[in-house]
């Protein structure tokens, strides 16, 4: 699944063992988990 474009709060953010970061976004009372990956973000950040 791709998602575009999230507006919401940032709940939290953590590295878990695999080197992604891990976002967890809220969204019109809806949670969401965002993994970001080591290729991802060498790419893009």
């Amino acid at each position: 699944m791709t998602i575009g474009y999230l507006k919401g709060n940032v709940i939290s953010v953590a590295k878990n063992f695999s080197n992604r970061f891990i976002l967890l976004i809220e969204v019109n009372n809806i949670g969401y988990e965002v993994q970001i990956t080591p290729h991802l973000r060498k790419k893009y950040l």
